[in-house]
């Protein structure tokens, strides 16, 4: 795909010539490695086009609208997303609040020692106790959803590591983009938090004043009060 910034607005105006209806509602979906000029040019032409509702997703809250679907009908609150990749096993823990929203509580990682596409029962015995610490014992079980990259997964090692839990499910993904299209009426029907999904540190004069750490939840509002010229000023972030 035509990711460079030059190619942008080609790229989403040909969207919109494939599309018989207006769009009312824009989602692209972007990792942490795509910069802030990048999404500044991204608001720009939604800007242009005017798009009713646009917004920038991070690969942690389209995993949350796809998972979000198997909380239906059950009495948790809690919602551990599971991915595993080649160098790590993630576990994004979503936690429901009074006000039937969720929010990213925890993100936990273990390092692999095994190669292939499936996690050894070791690796996430490890990981398992990584979230135990993190995540204090509550009274009712969270659910577990395993989201399947791979073409095969191992339903039995995660069943066997993580003993006792009760609602495990795994869902294969058949492409991001589908997947989360799939089960976009869970953005409506849930109010799921936006987090910063890389860590920040903001300097003036190249001295330090705050640093945002990665999957915090926003809006993030603080306030530092820093020595400018004799005078005490008040920055509000």
């Amino acid at each position: 795909m035509p990711w460079e910034i030059k190619k942008l607005n080609d790229y989403i105006s040909e969207i919109i010539q494939l599309t018989e209806k207006s769009i009312d509602f824009f989602y692209i979906i972007l990792d942490d490695t795509f910069l802030n000029n990048f999404r500044k040019k991204i608001v720009e032409i939604c800007k242009i086009h005017n798009f009713k509702h646009y917004e920038i997703v991070n690969d942690y809250k389209a995993d949350a609208i796809i998972a979000l679907e198997f909380m239906k009908n059950l009495s948790s609150n809690e919602l551990w997303i599971f991915n595993c990749f080649h160098r790590g096993i993630c576990c994004s823990i979503w936690e429901k609040n009074a006000d039937s929203g969720f929010f990213l509580l925890e993100h936990c990682r273990q390092d692999r020692t095994t190669h292939g596409d499936n996690p050894s029962i070791n690796e996430l015995t490890n990981l398992k106790k990584d979230i135990e610490v993190a995540i204090p014992k509550k009274s009712s079980l969270p659910i577990l959803v395993i989201i399947q990259r791979a073409k095969q997964i191992d339903e039995m090692c995660y069943k066997t590591a993580f003993y006792g839990y009760q609602s495990i499910f795994f869902y294969k993904q058949k492409s991001f983009a589908y997947s989360f299209v799939s089960h976009i009426q869970n953005v409506f029907e849930y109010n799921i938090n936006d987090i910063l999904g890389r860590e920040i540190d903001f300097k003036i004069n190249e001295i330090p004043i705050a640093n945002f750490i990665a999957n915090s939840k926003m809006p993030f509002m603080n306030e530092y009060e820093i020595n400018v010229m004799q005078s005490n000023t008040i920055f509000k972030v």
